[in-house]
């Protein structure tokens, strides 16, 4: 509207000029007349028409609200040398929302609702085609943004199977159902980066779930178990048929079929394969087949035949083996880094998978029996000790039992000598195993110095690392060469340390001590911190089952000592019992303020709910803006007065007094850090000054704030910076 004004101004003058330097020639005053009263109109944010009629304007077309009708109609009457204004305009109604719909479904999409311009209806039109006419012209629409989401909107609903889409104002509703993950994926992709004031309510349900063709079976003397994800037009019951019996099945029924044709007469072929086997496993994926197993010679021929008579398309194959050679009953089974194989001879009768589980394994199935009994159980105290080992050999070949390895600690040595501790009459066991660890429990301490390192030393639990510690820490500088054991468990540790992170820039130094039964912090706060307030707040940090201790520095650097902060690397000196960081600015009003701003953006100000105390953290802000202020008071002759706000919840006069005091208390502490006195004022206004809704939460928290602001000698002051500042619940009683 702004650009509108401007325009119809500029014209004007120019109108005037023609007209001050023209003769009095009607025709001549006319044409400029028509000109000026063109120009004008071509600022309008819709069509506007003007004709002159002598020297009377008649203006006509539509205008977007009654605000641009009177800029117009002013603009034209300030056009020298015109005599009447005619009002011929079409003033837009107002959507409230401004909204666009559109419902997709098999019969096509439709859409219905208000459109801003008549450039953006030609945008539409190219997107959704005549019925973009049919959208009502109308004015409310919330920015110059809203067409280009409605864009967005499309293209998302372009991606479902049908689906409804809603653009109202700044909210975006998408409902709908999708074929696939991919289009929900890419219809949410298409509202992930709307424009900053909008948002997105999207609700997709696909059909299928994504995942690819899959068919694992297998068969045992148990029967037959099926799992996977099978395509439309095949079911279970098709695959059961080959057997005349039910499959136990955990079987997902896709709703699209294969994109390979051969993929589901492959199947039922691999079904008849297997069928064929006295045990064995069929694996399909989209475009391959596998069969193993074992069978008799004949039935081991037939289902070979099978798979080779399958289409090129499935990449088929086949490894079937034969059932007993007369070498006797055998395991012989490996583990590396947790990761098994097998190979051996079973009677008939035992499931491998019982014995090996799912490890790779190359078994031979006997035809006879074991007679005894004895060797499953004992192979799977064989395969039970070794799943204790980091890494060994199993060996079991008649009646001769021998296990060699490595274990991470005794306790593991002793539990694989445990499983073979029992052996049936006539069983021999040779055990010979080493040990990575001593067993003893890990014990770490981490050492914390604000103007040092971090250093860690000890022995961590197992798969911790410095990285790990310095990553719960917020720091990549972590020194120290403690041992890594092989038992016990860092994350609670590591969690801990993450909550302790938060607290470290209240902090001088701390030591964290933690082994398996405790874990222990002892600090030391900064000058000037709460320290009662730090240590309820680690300790409600921490949680149940840390020790927190938390006392005050004994001794104290001279002023003008100079450090640089380990946590936040900024440079700080010693002053008046404070650390204040060092800021490197040109004083004055603007670059105070703006300082300020900075610097209660990056730490707040916040109290004891309920009361004028200061939280703990509070001080990272006070000494930020004390060192601000001690600058600029220095360096100019500004003052500063720290207001005191607060929502509506509890009385005026309550309110009123709180906020003073809260006022008072940023004073006093600014003031302990030697800023001069005279210049630095607090007031508190309650719940006069709200700049949110009381009825929110959100309201409520953006009023309770303290602000900053600057005012020069004789001038009045000239608010700069506004800092939210919410009551923090700490374990201290304080009154509400």
């Amino acid at each position: 509207m702004r650009k509108l004004l401007g325009g119809l101004v500029l014209v004007a003058g120019v109108g005037g000029l023609g007209w001050y330097g023209s003769s009095n020639n009607a025709k001549t005053m006319q044409a400029e007349i028509t000109d000026a009263a063109a120009a004008n109109a071509q600022t309008a944010i819709h069509a506007v028409n003007t004709r002159v009629s002598g020297r009377d304007i008649i203006v006509s077309g539509i205008a977007n609200d009654e605000g641009e009708r009177d800029l117009i109609l002013s603009a034209m009457n300030e056009i020298n040398g015109r005599r009447v204004v005619r009002d011929e305009l079409r003033v837009l109604d107002t959507a409230s929302p401004f909204a666009l719909n559109a419902i997709k479904n098999a019969d096509g999409t439709t859409y219905n609702g208000s459109i801003p311009t008549e450039t953006d209806r030609a945008v539409l039109t190219s997107r959704i085609g005549d019925q973009a006419g049919e959208l009502e012209l109308m004015a409310g629409v919330p920015d110059e943004n809203w067409i280009g989401t409605v864009g967005a909107g499309l293209d998302a609903l372009d991606e479902l199977q049908d689906g409804t889409l809603s653009v109202s104002d700044k909210v975006v509703t998408l409902k709908g159902i999708a074929l696939t993950p991919v289009e929900e994926n890419a219809a949410n992709a298409a509202l992930s980066d709307l424009p900053e004031g909008y948002s997105a309510d999207v609700v997709i349900t696909t059909l299928d779930d994504g995942t690819p063709l899959r068919l694992t079976m297998e068969k045992s003397a148990e029967g037959s178990v099926a799992t996977g994800k099978l395509p439309k037009g095949l079911s279970v019951s098709d695959l059961g048929a080959v057997y005349g019996s039910d499959i136990d099945a955990e079987i997902q029924q896709g709703v699209l079929t294969a994109s390979n044709p051969d993929w589901s007469g492959a199947t039922q072929q691999g079904t008849e394969g297997l069928a064929l086997l006295e045990d064995g496993k069929l694996m399909v994926t989209e475009d391959a087949l596998s069969l193993t197993g074992s069978a008799t010679p004949s039935a081991k021929a037939e289902a070979e035949a099978l798979i080779a008579s399958l289409p090129e398309s499935m990449n088929a194959t086949s490894d079937i083996s034969l059932y007993d050679d007369g070498e006797p009953f055998s395991l012989m089974m490996k583990s590396a880094d947790n990761q098994f194989s097998a190979s051996g001879k079973f009677p008939a009768g035992v499931n491998v998978s019982d014995v090996v589980g799912d490890a790779p394994a190359d078994i031979e199935t006997a035809y006879i029996n074991d007679e005894t009994g004895h060797f499953a159980p004992v192979a799977m105290g064989g395969v039970k000790a070794l799943s204790a080992l980091e890494n060994g050999e199993l060996s079991v070949v008649g009646t001769d039992v021998t296990l060699t390895g490595l274990a991470r600690t005794p306790a593991e040595a002793d539990a694989a000598k445990a499983a073979l501790a029992d052996l049936p009459d006539g069983y021999s066991a040779s055990i010979d195993l080493q040990t990575l660890d001593d067993g003893t429990p890990p014990k770490f301490t981490v050492n914390y110095d604000a103007s040092g390192a971090v250093s860690v030393d000890g022995k961590l639990p197992a798969g911790t690392t410095l990285a790990d510690i310095g990553d719960a820490l917020g720091t990549n500088e972590v020194s120290g060469e403690p041992t890594v054991g092989l038992v016990g468990d860092g994350a609670p540790s590591l969690e801990r340390l993450n909550a302790l992170s938060s607290w470290l820039p209240e902090l001088e130094t701390m030591t964290f001590e933690s082994d398996d039964t405790a874990m222990t912090v002892d600090a030391v706060v900064a000058p000037g911190t709460d320290s009662e307030l730090v240590a309820a707040g680690i300790s409600d940090a921490l949680g149940n089952g840390a020790s927190v201790t938390v006392s005050e520095p004994t001794t104290l650097p001279a002023d003008g000592t100079e450090r640089v902060n380990r946590f936040n690397g900024r440079t700080e000196i010693f002053t008046d019992g404070y650390w204040l960081p060092v800021f490197d600015f040109a004083s004055n009003q603007d670059t105070c303020g703006s300082e300020s701003a900075a610097a209660l953006q990056t730490d707040k100000v916040n109290f004891v709910t309920g009361s004028d105390r200061l939280d703990a953290q509070s001080i990272r802000a006070i000494n930020a803006v004390a060192a601000i202020m001690q600058k600029c008071l220095n360096e100019t002759d500004l003052s500063v007065e720290i207001g005191g706000h607060t929502d509506s919840q509890g009385g005026d006069d309550l309110n009123l007094q709180l906020s003073q005091s809260r006022a008072e208390a940023v004073r006093s502490a600014l003031l302990r850090r030697g800023l001069a006195e005279a210049r630095i004022s607090a007031k508190g206004y309650g719940e006069a000054q709200p700049i949110a809704d009381n009825e929110t939460a959100e309201g409520r928290a953006a009023n309770r704030r303290t602000t900053i602001t600057w005012f020069a000698p004789e001038i009045e002051e000239t608010p700069v910076v506004e800092e939210t500042s919410e009551d923090t619940a700490t374990p201290i009683k304080e009154g509400e």
